[in-house]
């Protein structure tokens, strides 16, 4: 699959780059960009991909010299390319349909436990504690990454939640799991134009309490209703219906990591946020591409 992916991430990015000046710069924004992808696609560090030898001999005319080390660490920091990539990952979002129903979810991103990254905090992960960090996805019902966001493992999903709903664009219905059961996020999903449905975090509904409950959880909850199956009967209820689909969401994160160069675990150069934001970005990227190969989307 690589022989296919590679010239269309190459065409995309370099296209891009033609839109942003080059400056007083020894390299352009695309040629950073295209290095480090060429690193991510093959699970290799930046060094790796600024040796000639590992580049294909028909690639190697274009780079007379590629960029030092120090180069890519500062360049890759610099707003001409940051702008790029989010160019990037919006180009190829924009060649999948947009569904009315948004799954949101989070992936743990463990390092070893004696890594010395300060912000690898200690949560919950997979199975268990772990130590790393947590993309926290809004995944489109055709599996495609609408939004994320990168937090450190400890940091709770509805602390994440206003800044991964705020950007979500046309949608109906979002459905998570009881990680996102709270008043404030029903509210953020309304705001948004959307209706927020989740599971309860009891098996047998219980009251609501004291507290003045938003109309917007109120409603939700009342669409995750359904008395025949709570007690393990069949689902009914339409609302019943959206989260028994959220369960695609699990097929969806295995998409992501089960092909070569997929997303796996952090290797153990990608440390710090700024480092595993910008690998993940790479892997998302990667993985929209191929999708869009697979669906004969582009040519």
């Amino acid at each position: 699959m690589e022989h296919r992916l590679w010239p269309r991430l190459y065409d995309l990015v370099v296209a891009l780059g033609k839109t942003h000046r080059r400056g007083g710069n020894g390299y352009s924004d695309a040629a950073v960009v295209v290095v480090f992808l060429w690193a991510v696609l093959h699970d290799r560090p930046t060094t790796w991909a600024l040796d000639r030898d590992n580049w294909p001999a028909a690639e190697r005319w274009q780079w007379d010299r590629l960029p030092s080390d120090a180069t890519m660490s500062r360049r890759l920091r610099t707003i001409g390319v940051l702008t790029l990539m989010e160019q990037v990952e919006a180009k190829v979002r924009d060649v999948f349909p947009r569904g009315l129903m948004k799954m949101i979810d989070a992936k743990p991103l463990p390092v070893g436990g004696a890594t010395k990254d300060p912000d690898a905090d200690c949560g919950r992960g997979a199975s268990g504690k772990a130590v790393g960090y947590k993309i926290h996805v809004a995944w489109d019902a055709n599996r495609v990454v609408d939004v994320w966001q990168l937090a450190p493992m400890s940091t709770n999903e509805k602390a994440v939640a206003p800044a991964l709903i705020g950007r979500l664009e046309a949608f109906a219905y979002a459905v998570a799991d009881n990680q996102y059961d709270g008043n404030r996020t029903f509210d953020l999903v309304a705001a948004r134009g959307g209706q927020l449905i989740v599971c309860r975090r009891t098996k047998v509904p219980a009251g609501l309490g004291h507290r003045k409950q938003s109309p917007h959880r109120l409603r939700g909850l009342d669409l995750a209703r359904n008395p025949l199956g709570c007690c393990g009967g069949p689902a009914t209820s339409f609302g019943q219906d959206l989260l028994h689909g959220r369960d695609d969401v699990e097929r969806c994160f295995a998409a992501l990591g089960n092909f070569g160069g997929g997303l796996g675990p952090l290797p153990n150069w990608v440390r710090r946020p700024r480092r595993v934001a910008r690998w993940v970005w790479g892997k998302l990227l990667i993985y929209h591409v191929r999708l869009a190969v697979k669906q004969r989307l582009v040519a």
